[in-house]
């Protein structure tokens, strides 16, 4: 073992005394990292709500389009509603303003605090899944501050109204949400065994569910639909209405978080006080 001389440290232990002024410095430079990294995260959360920008729209009254626009699909889709039913596709169908709130959210009025989210998507849309996912997260964290009414608007042919005939039934049975999942994950067109599966795995009335699929009320839900994306002349799917603002294709998560904030500190939108 080498001694040290005259009190001057060996070479050894020179080289140790580095290594520990080395970690220090890459402790505090991960500290500072760390940090920065969260204020930046905070910096980043505060302005996607300044950089929300807003563009009125004639009508409905009261209502605005958020500036920013993101993808769609339908719009310059050549198979665009190919296949939908004439009875949903071609109708003429006026919703009064006095029913308006509650055929665009489904209430006919909203306390102060809580944001309305109207969703309109077809099951082959791409796009519409994910943006599906964050919103049912976005009505889960919220805790009664978020209400979201999906509307089902199959523009891509035959199999997409089948879905979205399917959905809807399921949804008088309390089994909604579990075939949104189902149905959005798969790929082909939804058959009656099928669809028997799905309502057995939710635990709902197979029979019951064919029968809704194909009844007056179920068209008339698709008709209400319709109407309402004529209304909003929304190009293609997914497109939101998030209180009274119009959203048209995807949206950041952040973005869509900033704007839920944004609605719920604006109060109910217009016809639903």
């Amino acid at each position: 073992m080498t001694e040290a001389k005259d009190g001057v440290p060996d070479a050894p232990q020179r080289a140790v005394a580095r290594s520990g002024r080395r970690d220090l410095l890459v402790l505090l430079a991960a500290g500072v990292g760390a940090v920065a990294f969260f204020r930046g995260a905070s910096w980043l959360i505060n302005r996607a709500t300044d950089d929300l920008g807003f563009i009125p729209v004639d009508d409905p009254p009261g209502f605005r389009r958020l500036s920013l626009v993101g993808s769609t699909t339908g719009a310059i889709d050549p198979f665009a509603g190919v296949g939908a039913s004439v009875e949903v596709a071609e109708t003429d169908d006026i919703i009064p303003e006095v029913d308006f709130c509650s055929a665009l959210f489904g209430r006919p009025k909203f306390q102060p605090g809580v944001a309305p989210v109207a969703f309109f998507s077809d099951y082959n849309c791409p796009n519409c899944e994910l943006l599906a996912e964050d919103l049912n997260a976005l009505e889960a964290e919220a805790r009664g501050g978020v209400h979201l009414r999906r509307h089902e608007w199959p523009i891509l042919g035959a199999a997409s109204e089948t879905s979205a005939r399917a959905a809807i039934a399921a949804g008088r049975q309390g089994a909604q949400t579990e075939f949104n999942r189902r149905l959005q994950r798969t790929s082909f067109a939804p058959s009656e065994a099928y669809l028997r599966d799905v309502a057995q795995s939710a635990g709902i009335d197979a029979d019951r569910l064919l029968a809704d699929m194909a009844s007056d009320a179920t068209t008339r839900e698709l008709r209400t639909s319709a109407a309402l994306v004529r209304r909003f002349a929304f190009p293609g799917t997914p497109a939101l209405v998030v209180g009274r603002t119009i959203v048209v294709g995807t949206i950041r998560t952040a973005t869509l978080e900033a704007l839920v904030r944004a609605e719920q500190s604006a109060g109910p939108p217009p016809g639903c006080r």
